[in-house]
């Protein structure tokens, strides 16, 4: 029996959309061991008789204490477990999860990019400091998991992978059987929703500045916010800065929402005006598997996960204009809306279906040498 252990910052990441990973590792007889900052999604891992280590990550940027001690708790986890593969999943986890495991040479390291995140974007000091680090770990893996298309070419470009360590597995995956349109019925108002981490990247502002606009004209539009506050993240939204614009701007805050199934059902469009350097957002593939059109940016990450003009739009980060002009085109025109649910619903199903991309992550281990079963 081999140990395989991941690493990433909450429990949350690895349920959302990897259970079928750790459901076929176990029916091949292998042993599971998850390194998450406990929430509420931890219950879950645990129900599949996965062992759950405690750790904590500090997602907010550098801070040297909490780092160091990241480090030497995975060091120690990995002398405990002695794994045979060693996954880890987002920024933090691979650059301190990769160097911890010196400890355990023999261990494969599979590295899952999710996103680069805010310091791709600013391209300041983080954004070189981050390259450096990212190469530094980067030495010791065996393989490289990418979600798009744009990180797989930076990192080849920059000399960090080489393209014998690199590989893509485009998208995180959607369950595509809780994601599903309910039967076509008159929605009792116009909704167009946006959700994601409350950081001003995630394009909060842009979004609340296109329903002022779309307001003008079509004052019984709602427009929703759903999103779940990350304070100790650089970037962060404060509460009283967010009250104020969507008070500014006539746009309702739902805070964080468990059920998002339902949310997208009483949906007439998504959208994400990110300028954050995204994985594939999730709740992208979620929104368009649930029929739902899908508004986003010109960013990676997001330019591939929705195709222009036939399963939403594509606009430039930033723009407030041409979003709120998109927006208006999917809500004046139940044809459009129909033609793209249609597209997105089938292109959900075909690429972006979790046992779809599941089947591919667990290739990655098969190709290191492991026997594993769907």
């Amino acid at each position: 029996m081999k140990t395989f252990l991941f690493v990433a910052n909450r429990g949350f990441a690895l349920t959302s959309s990897r259970l079928g990973i750790f459901k076929s590792l176990k029916r091949s007889g292998h042993n599971v061991v998850v390194c998450v900052g406990l929430d509420a999604h931890v219950e879950k891992l645990q129900e599949l008789g996965i062992t759950v280590e405690e750790i904590s990550v500090d997602r907010g940027g550098l801070s040297a204490l909490r780092d160091v001690h990241l480090f030497i708790r995975l060091a120690k986890l990995y002398r405990k477990w002695k794994p045979a593969v060693i996954h880890n999943f987002h920024a933090k986890p691979i650059v301190f999860g990769a160097l911890a495991s010196l400890v355990v040479p023999r261990a494969k390291v599979v590295n899952n990019f999710e996103g680069l995140g805010f310091p791709f974007v600013s391209k300041g000091v983080m954004y070189r400091l981050s390259l450096i680090a990212f190469k530094i770990a980067l030495y010791r893996s065996s393989q490289n998991v990418f979600l798009n298309y744009d990180d797989l070419d930076l990192f080849l470009s920059k000399g960090i992978v080489s393209s014998s360590k690199a590989t893509l597995v485009f998208s995180p995956g959607v369950d595509v059987e809780k994601f599903r349109p309910s039967k076509e019925k008159e929605l009792a108002s116009i909704n167009v929703v946006m959700a994601g981490r409350l950081l001003w990247s995630k394009g909060v502002k842009e979004f609340c500045f296109a329903a002022k606009e779309i307001k003008k004209d079509h004052p019984e539009v709602r427009f929703l916010i759903a999103g779940e506050w990350d304070l100790h993240h650089s970037d962060s939204i404060d509460k009283k800065s967010l009250q104020s614009l969507v008070d500014k701007c006539g746009v309702e805050f739902l805070g964080y929402v468990n059920d998002m199934p339902a949310l997208l059902d009483e949906t007439y469009c998504f959208v994400l005006p990110t300028k954050y350097r995204e994985g594939v957002p999730r709740v992208v593939l979620e929104a368009q598997s649930s029929g739902v059109p899908v508004i986003t940016t010109n960013v990676p990450g997001c330019r591939h996960a929705v195709i222009d003009g036939q399963t939403g739009y594509i606009v430039e980060p930033g723009d407030h204009k041409s979003l709120s002009q998109s927006i208006d085109r999917l809500i004046i025109s139940r044809e459009l809306r129909k033609e793209f649910s249609e597209n997105a619903i089938a292109r959900a199903t075909s690429q972006f279906d979790t046992k779809i991309v599941t089947e591919k992550q667990l290739d990655v281990y098969r190709e290191l040498g492991f026997s594993i079963i769907s």
